[in-house]
């Protein structure tokens, strides 16, 4: 593991310095504004940071051949640090593993059980026993072997869309925030928006990114700006997001991109929370990737819930043919999906959702 500490008064120059020396994977362990200033920093005004940065040593140059001493200190403190993490992922692990014990205890435990005259049918038996639940009150027909065509009608009366999102511009630009767990693919989404709201709309679009933990994730964001000639402002804190968003003042619409958390880390979270707290009032898009594990998402849409979702992005439709996912946001929130993406394309893979969609994802015409 190489460490690096990096000092400066542009955030985005020691970031460019770290990518230089370290590589697009290096993580950012810290970074401290200092309450002494250079020189430079009275007479500009601007304040010193301190960046601590750590790579793993593949396919990094080290420090040795770049002619850098290594820093002793930082290095103990680097493997302490992943000592702390491992042993932090395992209790993680061991606890996930309780919570879905628990989870599955407490559901099937509840629920009576199922009475459809016969077998359920294929497109139904990994459904939310909850959403079954639902249909077997109200149309028990629907949940027949032969009742693909009954369930294909019934399922608009539940299921939550949004098949038109609109932006809406009042006494400022309507602030839009993709928001999600760790791969769910909000970068992409929010560059496909941004493409679709700038090039098909041609609304005067701006782009802030708060996910500055990597610094590959800024470089990303930074090529699909430039590539779609949309200008992007990088904000590391409250007060930077709330001055990006007073710079953007004369745009239509702002995307926000976040960074990725686990929905077990309460702290990023609440963290993001406060980074947005500062932008006024914004629009949250939910991203959740269709190949997520229907059992994690009531636990997602719990933790992330503090930041107060508008509506749900489902990605990555095209990895998956089970859509298992859909029925379990129904009974955990009333929040509508939005958007599907069904792709890396930018921006071809995204559409609005529509009930038809949800309801053929659900039960297959094919099938029928």
């Amino acid at each position: 593991m190489k460490v690096r500490s990096y000092k400066g008064h542009s955030l985005e120059k020691i970031y460019g310095s770290i990518r230089e020396e370290l590589g697009p994977e290096a993580v950012i362990v810290s970074t401290q504004k200092s309450g002494k200033r250079s020189l430079l920093g009275v007479v500009t005004g601007t304040s010193l940071y301190e960046v601590v940065a750590v790579v793993e040593e593949t396919g990094v140059k080290s420090l040795a051949e770049s002619g850098a001493a290594r820093s002793e200190e930082l290095h103990r403190m680097a493997l302490m640090q992943a000592h702390k993490w491992q042993q932090f992922e395992s209790s993680m692990d061991d606890m996930r593993s309780q919570l879905e014990k628990l989870s599955h205890r407490t559901l099937t435990s509840t629920l009576p059980p199922m009475q459809t005259g016969g077998a359920l049918p294929e497109y139904a038996r990994d459904w939310d026993p909850r959403f079954r639940e639902c249909l077997l009150q109200h149309c028990p027909e629907a949940l027949n072997e032969d009742g693909a065509a009954v369930c294909r009608e019934f399922l608009p009366r539940v299921l939550k869309v949004t098949e038109s999102f609109e932006v809406k511009k009042k006494h400022g630009p309507h602030v839009v925030v993709l928001a999600g767990p760790t791969g769910a693919g909000k970068t992409t989404t929010l560059a496909k928006l941004a493409a679709q709201w700038g090039l098909d709309q041609e609304l005067n679009v701006g782009i802030i990114t708060t996910d500055t933990y990597r610094v590959a994730a800024v470089e990303q964001i930074r090529e699909y700006a430039t590539l779609l000639g949309i200008e992007l402002k990088v904000a590391f804190s409250a007060g930077e997001a709330a001055r990006a968003v007073e710079a953007f003042a004369d745009k239509d619409v702002i995307l926000v991109d976040t960074p990725g958390r686990s929905h077990y880390d309460k702290a990023g979270i609440t963290a993001l929370k406060g980074i947005l707290s500062g932008m006024g009032e914004v629009t949250v898009l939910m991203a959740l990737p269709a190949t997520v594990d229907r059992r994690d998402v009531p636990g997602i849409l719990q933790h992330f819930g503090v930041l107060n979702i508008d509506g749900l992005v489902i990605t990555k439709i095209d990895e998956t043919r089970r859509y298992d996912l859909l029925t379990t946001t129904v009974c955990e929130t009333d929040h509508p999906i939005a958007f599907f993406t069904n792709g890396q394309r930018v921006p071809q893979d995204i559409r609005s959702a529509s009930m038809a969609d949800a309801v053929e994802m659900l039960v297959p015409e094919e099938g029928m």
